[in-house]
């Protein structure tokens, strides 16, 4: 029953977050950029999985969707 954790690297010039729990990747230039892009890669799986209907999803989607609801459900 945590917050979210962002886990920020510098390579390149790029600050990156990577999550491979939900298979994501996110980076920008900036901080700003990073959290703007690590927000619509949530933005995009809550349309994409959560929403869905499992039946619609394999298994690896199915998972990815358990975990965005209950990362959805200790926010509340």
């Amino acid at each position: 029953n945590s917050p979210y954790k962002i886990n920020i690297r510098q390579q390149n010039g790029y600050f990156i977050h990577e999550d491979p729990q939900l298979d994501m990747t996110c980076w920008g230039k900036t901080l700003e950029e990073l959290f703007d892009s690590i927000f619509e890669e949530f933005s995009f799986m809550w349309r994409i999985y959560a929403r869905a209907e499992d039946d619609n999803l394999d298994c690896s989607a199915v998972a990815v969707k358990n975990i965005l609801l209950a990362m959805a459900e200790e926010e509340q």
